[in-house]
């Protein structure tokens, strides 16, 4: 999975007016899958999958946090204050007082364009993204493109994708036979390395009953 945070000094736009501004920035119809009601955990503002209508089997996740509920939720369940060590690291929790976050999840190797036009629309709404996001990234993803120009996109990575696991499938084909090969005959100097360690250690006066 990716993330990308994008920090608002207030409150965070409602989820239509952040799916509005995906939209004019990239000038393609968007499908919107709202989390209902009776779906949330009561922690989230708002929890929302995107996708071009051209693409929808590219989704991102969007949401935001209630201010403070993530924190409050985590004092509920360590009444006394000893948090785990992770904790600091829990999405949500170390929102500044005030302010309040908007979260871009996507996967690894996903066609970028809506991921990018979602950053930059956040930001032009006066969020801050963490991390910024490049100029390249800006000119090629972040303006206008017509559905036939996406499409072409998500067809070129998928033929990309193909031709990976095309080079690749030989090598796997080749090595996954030799590793379990090697696995067979380096495994009983293994066991015997295991017992010859066993009997140096083992305490005086105790024998072994094979």
């Amino acid at each position: 999975m990716t993330l990308h945070t994008v920090l608002f000094e207030g409150p965070a736009p409602a989820l239509a007016v952040i799916v509005d501004a995906v939209q004019r920035r990239a000038g393609i119809p968007l499908s919107v899958h709202e989390s209902r009601p009776d779906d949330a955990d009561g922690l989230h503002e708002f929890h929302a999958r995107l996708a071009f209508a051209a693409a929808p089997d590219a989704p991102i996740e969007v949401y935001a946090y209630r201010p403070g509920a993530v924190k409050a939720f985590s004092e509920k369940l360590f009444p006394d204050g000893a948090f785990p060590p992770l904790t600091d690291s829990v999405e949500g929790i170390r929102e500044p007082h005030g302010a309040q976050a908007v979260y871009v999840r996507g996967y690894v190797g996903q066609e970028p364009t809506l991921w990018y036009a979602t950053i930059v629309a956040l930001e032009a709404l006066g969020g801050r993204p963490e991390p910024d996001v490049g100029d390249d990234e800006r000119r090629m993803f972040g303006a206008l493109v017509s559905e036939r120009d996406l499409v072409a996109r998500h067809r070129k990575l998928k033929r990309a994708g193909w031709w990976a696991a095309a080079v690749a499938a030989p090598f796997v084909l080749v090595l996954v036979p030799l590793t379990l090969l090697w696995s067979g005959i380096t495994m009983p100097w293994h066991v015997w390395r295991t017992y010859r360690a066993y009997r140096a250690f083992r305490p005086k006066g105790t024998r072994s009953k094979t």
